[in-house]
């Protein structure tokens, strides 16, 4: 996982709308939730893979919190977020 210090210096350097990135990885660390930046096919957008893995057949309710928690700062900035692999991870795109 990359530092979440050397993201934002990443992320300051793009500007434009890229701004609120910083701001979600600080909500991110905040709640204690793992994240990784990821690369995507539209090179005008940024993506985060956010994790919230589980052990066992079904998620956990600590799962499904992480999840709405990482909806719900996606909710707030206004950008696109969803759910990857039952729940084991969060594809949030600014």
């Amino acid at each position: 996982m990359k530092d979440t210090k050397e993201t934002t210096k990443h992320c300051l350097i793009k500007g434009g709308i890229n701004m609120n990135i910083n701001t979600i990885i600080k909500k991110l660390t905040a709640a204690g939730l793992k994240y990784k930046e990821v690369e995507l096919y539209n090179p005008e957008k940024r993506g985060l893979m956010v994790y919230h893995d589980y052990n066992g057949p079904y998620p956990t309710k600590e799962a499904i919190n992480a999840h709405n928690a990482v909806t719900a700062i996606a909710n707030k900035y206004k950008v696109y977020s969803e759910p990857r692999g039952y729940y084991t991870a969060t594809l949030i795109i600014i």
